[in-house]
């Protein structure tokens, strides 16, 4: 016998296979299943608070830069106080350049987005929760910093107008108003990061959760958070030449 199709079913089907295939339709608990099994609990712990305590001065001043060019307004570049840096800390530069490398050549598209993210997620399957989050922002931070320390490069210095040159920075002044938004989105992304950080420092400090019921609840969220975060900034990532007027 025939199947006979009733009118909308396969339209109601296409709608539904491509909500189910669409990240940003996900559920937490589908996220969260997701994600999950991309972690490897390890006793190794990368120090992690010496690196977000580097993206966060780098992201700071590089939006204060942004601010001075985009909107003329915001706290002065020489009154933003840095986090105390350990003298001996090595970043894993190849490591953050690689995945920067990723970010940034990722396809537009928050299918695109779920991927790369998910990659990095596996690449980064031993770090902590937080640590995840955190060596993605200083893999952005690495290149975000560098395009708005090249827009201050003096012109005396003439490799460094060479490179700045070379970044495209002269079109900055061309497009205050996206840079202006995408600021915005990058200090909102630095703010999460920290929360998730805070959240991680919390769940490490011994509270009994009869005193911090609401710590359990938070606890089950930071890989949802992180997933959210990560996704983030590959957007951010991926949408750098909005600083050039590109997109």
């Amino acid at each position: 016998m025939p199947v006979v199709s009733l009118p909308g079913t396969a339209s109601n089907t296409f709608q539904q296979a491509r909500a189910a295939s669409n990240p940003l339709g996900w559920t937490d608990d589908k996220i969260l299943e997701t994600v999950y099994i991309t972690h490897v609990h390890t006793a190794e712990r990368y120090d992690v608070e010496s690196l977000f305590n580097l993206t966060s001065n780098i992201i700071k001043r590089s939006t204060a830069v942004a601010d001075s060019v985009a909107v003329q307004t915001g706290t002065p570049v020489g009154l933003i106080e840095d986090k105390i840096l350990v003298s001996s800390f090595d970043p894993p530069f190849r490591k953050m350049k690689h995945i920067a490398s990723q970010m940034m050549s990722t396809p537009h598209g928050e299918h695109h987005a779920h991927e790369t993210a998910m990659s990095i997620l596996e690449q980064l399957k031993t770090y902590t929760w937080d640590g995840k989050a955190i060596f993605a922002l200083a893999a952005f931070a690495l290149e975000y910093g560098n395009f708005w320390h090249l827009v201050q490069v003096p012109s005396a210095d003439h490799l460094g107008r060479s490179l700045a040159q070379m970044n495209r920075v002269h079109t900055i002044e061309k497009n205050r108003q996206a840079i202006a938004d995408y600021n915005s989105l990058v200090k909102n992304l630095l703010h999460a990061v920290e929360c998730i950080t805070e959240l991680e420092r919390l769940s490490t400090k011994g509270y009994d959760t009869k005193d911090v019921p609401a710590l359990i609840e938070a606890m089950q969220e930071i890989p949802v958070a992180v997933y959210w975060a990560i996704v983030t900034t590959v957007i951010c990532a991926n949408h750098i030449d909005f600083l050039m007027g590109d997109s």
